[in-house]
């Protein structure tokens, strides 16, 4: 019997790596909990891979030019590629999600509410979570209204939409006393591919603002990086095109878990 076991034991580690055994774990989480029936469910987008890097000026000209080149604006940017993006980021009473992230925890996530340009009135609540290397956001629009009342801590507001989306937000941020935290805005140049899902885009100016939370009016920002620095990101299913490929891997720094909520975050602290 003992040999057995053994055999077995060996057969085992010669098939999997410790790699291959926790990405397996990571898939079979993902699928549980955000998928029906093989079916992602509704309001959820996955992402297979995301890597974020920061950029000084001269790099990111480089990596600006390069997808200029091979790739086209995302449709909903402006002739120059741009739009404006600006969040609302909530945490729980003991600043959980921000403790996870600094600790590059297995699973983490971080909760915002997000509006586009200064124009819109309404607003999306995204809830982006990282389990590994497997990424996903959950996402609710809510009209103005409803979103001055979320930003009020009237958390009821998700309760009476009533569709499963709605309800699992008004758990995790019920239960877990969530707040505002952050106001975090930047001007985002966004590029897209129509396979793989391929997304790069560089988030310039990067601004925050801890004691307003009112997305929808003006407001005064502090400068969150040094001029000219940007946040790259670059999300896609499985497969680079050989010029990106080439591009990421000639980047001084390594992919590291940039997070711009905790770049404006730790000024505050």
């Amino acid at each position: 019997m003992a040999n057995i076991t053994n055999k077995l034991k060996r057969m085992f580690k010669s098939t999997f790596n410790k790699e291959e055994i926790k990405e397996a774990f990571s898939v079979f989480r993902i699928k549980n909990e955000f998928f029906d029936d093989n079916n992602v469910k509704e309001n959820v987008r996955i992402y297979r891979h995301e890597f974020k890097f920061l950029l000084d000026p001269v790099e990111f000209l480089r990596c600006h030019e390069m997808c200029k080149r091979f790739m086209p604006f995302d449709e909903n940017a402006d002739e120059n590629g741009t739009y404006t993006v600006t969040s609302l980021y909530f945490d729980s009473i003991k600043s959980q999600d921000y403790f996870d992230k600094e600790m590059n925890s297995f699973d983490r996530k971080k909760i915002r509410l997000r509006t586009y340009n200064r124009t819109d009135r309404f607003a999306n609540l995204e809830m982006k979570r990282k389990v590994d290397i497997y990424e996903y956001k959950e996402k609710l629009k809510l009209s103005c209204e409803q979103s001055k009342r979320l930003i009020d801590a009237d958390y009821d507001v998700l309760f009476e939409l009533g569709d499963e989306t709605a309800l699992n937000f008004y758990t995790k941020m019920k239960e877990n006393t969530y707040r505002p935290i952050m106001t975090v805005e930047y001007d985002r140049i966004a590029f897209a591919l129509p396979f793989e899902d391929i997304r790069f885009t560089f988030d310039t100016k990067i601004r925050y603002n801890p004691s307003n939370f009112d997305i929808f009016s003006d407001q005064v920002f502090t400068p969150a990086l040094p001029d000219g620095y940007v946040v790259f990101e670059m999300k896609y299913n499985h497969i680079l095109p050989a010029w990106a490929k080439k591009m990421m891997n000639s980047m001084s720094k390594s992919s590291e878990p940039v997070s711009k909520y905790m770049i404006a975050r730790e000024f505050y602290l």
